[in-house]
C-alpha cells in the first residue's frame, strides 16, 4: 500500500475508485485494509481512500505534543489535500468513528457527510450513564493495567478480545501481534481521549453544530456502552439517521461488510441528492 508524506510524517493509504472522494479511519489496532470490503462495494461510484491511523500499519505516531485522534485528522486532511479534494464524505468506526466526529466539529468547511459507526466518545458516558463507566472499567482495567505495565502484548491481547473478534489474536503470526502491540502502546497512552475530559475535548454543544448529514450505525450484538452513546448522539446531531447493522458485533464493517456498505451507500446518495 502506498505511504504519503502528511506534514513530514509517514501515512499508508489505500486509494480506490473514482469519482467525489470518501475517506474512512479505522478502528484502535486495525490499518487501512480493514474497510476492504466496504471499498469494494462503494469505489464503482466514489473514490475511497483509507487510512493507516497514526502510529497503526504503515502510519507513524507523528507530533507527539498531540493526541493521536488529532494527529489523525492532519493525516485525513492532507490525504484529501493530496487528492485535490476539499470537500469529502468521512467515514469511521470506534476510534475512526470518533475521529471523523472531531473533525466534522473542528473543520466543518471540509465534510459534506458524516458516517460514524459507534464511535468511542465514551466520555459522555459521565454524565449520561455512569454505571456504564464501571461496565467499561471491566472490560478495559486490564487493557490499561497491562499497558501501564510493560505489558503490550497482554493488552492488545485482551483489547481484541473485549472489543474485537474473540480468538484472533492468537491466531496472527508473530509480525502482526507485534505490530499490534506498538499500536497498542501508542492508543493506551491516549485513553483519555476516548474516556475523560482533558482540555479540549468536543462537547454536547460542540456536537449539535455539526450541521451535517449523520449516518449513526452500531452492530446488533455490540457493547451495551457503545448503544447508550449512539442513543443520546442521536439526540444531539441536528440531521441524523440510525442504523443497526443486523447481526454485527462491535466491528460491523469486518461482520457484515455488504450490510454496511448498503446502508452508507444509500446515506451518500441521501447527502449528495440535498446537495451536501
Amino acid at each position: 500500500m502506498p505511504v504519503a508524506d502528511i506534514g513530514g510524517y509517514k501515512a499508508g493509504y489505500l486509494d480506490k475508485g473514482e469519482g467525489d472522494l470518501i475517506v474512512f479511519a479505522h478502528c484502535s489496532l486495525g490499518y487501512s485494509g480493514f474497510w476492504k470490503g466496504v471499498i469494494a462495494e462503494l469505489s464503482d461510484t466514489w473514490r475511497c481512500i483509507s487510512i493507516d491511523l497514526p502510529g497503526h500499519a504503515q502510519s507513524d505516531r507523528g507530533n507527539q505534543d498531540i493526541s493521536l485522534q488529532h494527529q489523525a485528522i492532519e493525516y485525513v486532511l492532507g490525504l484529501a489535500d493530496m487528492a485535490g479534494v476539499k470537500r469529502f464524505h468521512a467515514v469511521g468506526l470506534s476510534l475512526g468513528g470518533a475521529i471523523m466526529t472531531r473533525l466534522a466539529h473542528h473543520h466543518p468547511a471540509r465534510v459534506r457527510s458524516l458516517a460514524a459507526f459507534e464511535p468511542i466518545l465514551f466520555h459522555f458516558l459521565h454524565n449520561w450513564a455512569p454505571e456504564e463507566i464501571e461496565n467499561d472499567r471491566k472490560v478495559m482495567g486490564p487493557v490499561r493495567e497491562a499497558a501501564n505495565n510493560g505489558r503490550p502484548h497482554e493488552a492488545a491481547r485482551i483489547f481484541m478480545e473485549g472489543w474485537g473478534q474473540p480468538g484472533q489474536y492468537d491466531k496472527m503470526p508473530k509480525a502482526g501481534q507485534d505490530a499490534i502491540a506498538t499500536a497498542l502502546t501508542h492508543v493506551a497512552r491516549d485513553f483519555p481521549w476516548g474516556s475523560q475530559w482533558p482540555e479540549g475535548q468536543i462537547t454536547e454543544e460542540d456536537i449539535t453544530r455539526i450541521d451535517k448529514p449523520v449516518l449513526l450505525g452500531e452492530g446488533e450484538t455490540t457493547h451495551n456502552s457503545a448503544k447508550v452513546v449512539n442513543r443520546e448522539l442521536a439526540k444531539l446531531f441536528p440531521k441524523v439517521e440510525s442504523c443497526v447493522v443486523k447481526g454485527a458485533g462491535h466491528l460491523s464493517a469486518v461482520d457484515d461488510a455488504k450490510q454496511v456498505a448498503t446502508l452508507i451507500r444509500a446515506h451518500l446518495e441521501n447527502a449528495e441528492v440535498a446537495g451536501y
